[in-house]
């Protein structure tokens, strides 16, 4: 009886080993759909307004609190503005995925923008902000900037997959802070504290703050593990990195956008075009203009 007894044991613990594997592959399977509904709002609200949103918090509903500039780059899925439902922005855990997006350059005024910003608008050389108005395709930086996002394969020490300097930057992360949670904000609008992680637990942690540089994020984004040998220590979130072209390539495809070739060349085409017109409209004018009378004269008699 011992024997059966100890062999169902054995059997119910690897039923149940394996039940839990699943339901982590499940989980895992669920945020990354998620963030795939994501990316696509985001190509979608990028094509209608020309820029990305905003960050939001749990406090506003998932509506940014402010329009571009941010308030700030980092926090939950705008999922209000962006139309989704609030269950498409949480992860398998049920926690909000972050969204990051690239900050305002810190650039010279007489110079265009290093970095891709939630403003995506024409640049402004005499203050440094977007005009009022939108201008065609050129509103686009990412045109000029892969993104101002750096991301890493460890910070321990640091490790760059991904760098703006090098024309690699991501212009928005989503993160899922994964199975353990630490630095997510919950459905209750509760954040997981990241204190509670272990000291060497140095990637995660970076997740949960990507701005300890301002104007440089940086993102880690590698394989699971349980290793508490590894480099940056223990690692469960799951990072999906968008560059602008990712976000502005099936824009340019389905024809919402232009590239900056396509831009260059409509905006000499328009330029040719406007002689031309000017010009036929000259011509018009001219012929239909009534001719200058010859001046009158003298009346003569004979005698």
């Amino acid at each position: 009886m011992a024997i059966v007894i100890l062999i169902a044991g054995i059997m119910m613990g690897a039923g149940l080993s394996l039940l839990a594997v699943k339901q982590a592959a499940a989980q895992a399977d669920a945020t990354q759909k998620h963030q795939e509904t994501i990316k696509q709002a985001l190509i979608n609200y990028l094509g209608k307004n020309k820029r990305l949103p905003c960050p939001a918090t749990f406090a506003n509903g998932g509506a940014p609190a402010t329009p571009p500039p941010c308030a700030s780059y980092t926090g939950i899925v705008p999922y209000f503005e962006l139309g989704l439902d609030r269950a498409a922005v949480l992860d398998g855990w049920e926690n909000y995925i972050t969204y990051v997006v690239s900050p305002p350059g810190v650039a010279p005024l007489s110079q265009p923008p290093t970095l891709t910003t939630a403003w995506l608008y024409a640049y402004s050389s005499s203050n440094n902000t977007p005009p009022n108005t939108i201008i065609g395709s050129s509103a686009f930086w990412p045109n000029t900037s892969t993104g101002g996002i750096q991301i890493a394969q460890t910070i321990a020490p640091l490790q760059l997959i991904a760098d703006p300097t090098q024309a690699t930057g991501a212009a928005v992360a989503l993160i899922s802070y994964g199975k353990n949670g630490f630095g997510a904000t919950n459905i209750k609008g509760n954040t997981n504290a990241n204190a509670l992680l272990p000291a060497i637990n140095t990637d995660e942690v970076q997740n949960f703050n990507p701005f300890t540089a301002p104007t440089q994020p940086i993102v880690v984004k590698r394989d699971i593990t349980d290793s508490t040998a590894a480099v940056g220590g223990p690692f469960d979130d799951i990072v999906m990195i968008l560059s602008a072209q990712d976000l502005t390539g099936p824009l340019i495809a389905n024809g919402t956008l232009q590239s900056s070739a396509q831009a260059a060349l409509s905006q000499a085409n328009d330029a040719v075009l406007g002689n031309i017109i000017a010009s036929r409209q000259y011509i018009q004018k001219s012929c239909l203009s009534p001719l200058p009378l010859p001046a009158p004269q003298p009346a003569s008699f004979s005698t």
